[in-house]
């Protein structure tokens, strides 16, 4: 059963026992039936909602980074197969609206969320503050190559951002319109592409801080609301896969 066939009007009708209410007066719970309790929105999502997808096409960008890491790009050879079935959870899921919730009750930090939105930015301040000598063009070099992987994923996947699916709950989730979120969302590109990067530079210099510095990363996705967390938990794994990949290719 669609939304709009329990909205009549102003009012919002509850299909288990006939009982209506003004939409005006619905209060944080729109769809409780203030008479039986029923919660009406459990199945009346509406429909376009299953099959709501972030883009229908991919753009010639974002193509080009996939080209890039399958003709020669660092992880060419890095076989994704089983993580296109690591499917998220459906967009009408309970544990998406969960997952919508906590993004919500995330403080929202716009300065914490803008130092970490720039990936190599984020720890080359940090080595020269150490004065740490790091390979600034292998780093760069392995977060290009992961944009491949990342955005082949991606557009497998093609789940929406939690704004767009907030908007269909109704919900205010908070957030910011980032430049970096311009895709699909799962899994996220910075949580696979900090994690290589901080794990490399942990391996190196044998500081932690850089692993810190890539869940900071990680965690800010969240914080700007342009990631679920099923999004960084998968990201997180695949960048953890990803650079043990490299080390056995040495």
């Amino acid at each position: 059963m669609k939304l709009l066939e329990i909205v009549e009007g102003d009012k919002i009708k509850c299909e288990s026992c006939g009982w209506s209410w003004k939409i005006s007066e619905g209060g944080d719970d729109l769809y409780i039936c203030h008479k039986c309790g029923n919660d009406t929105n459990v199945d009346t999502i509406d429909e376009s909602l299953k099959e709501l997808k972030f883009i229908d096409s991919i753009s010639d960008k974002h193509q080009k980074e996939i080209d890039y890491n399958r003709e020669i790009g660092l992880f060419r050879d890095f076989d994704i197969s089983k993580y296109k079935k690591m499917y998220p959870p459906k967009n009408d899921s309970k544990d998406t609206k969960e997952e919508l919730k906590t993004l919500s009750s995330l403080p929202e930090q716009k300065d914490f969320v803008e130092k970490y939105d720039r990936i190599f930015k984020s720890f080359k301040e940090y080595a020269e503050q150490k004065d740490h000598k790091i390979p600034k063009s292998q780093i760069k070099e392995v977060i290009k190559s992961a944009a491949g992987i990342v955005y082949e994923l991606k557009y497998h996947f093609n789940r929406p951002r939690p704004q767009q699916i907030a908007e269909k709950h109704d919900m205010k989730i908070g957030g910011m319109d980032l430049e970096s979120a311009k895709s699909p969302s799962y899994p996220s590109g910075h949580s696979v592409q900090s994690k290589i990067v901080g794990e490399m530079l942990v391996e190196s210099t044998k500081d932690l801080e850089y692993r810190n510095i890539a869940e900071k990363i990680s965690i800010s996705r969240n914080v700007g609301r342009v990631h679920f967390p099923s999004d960084s938990k998968l990201g997180e794994k695949l960048g953890e896969d990803l650079f043990e990949f490299l080390k056995n290719k040495r």
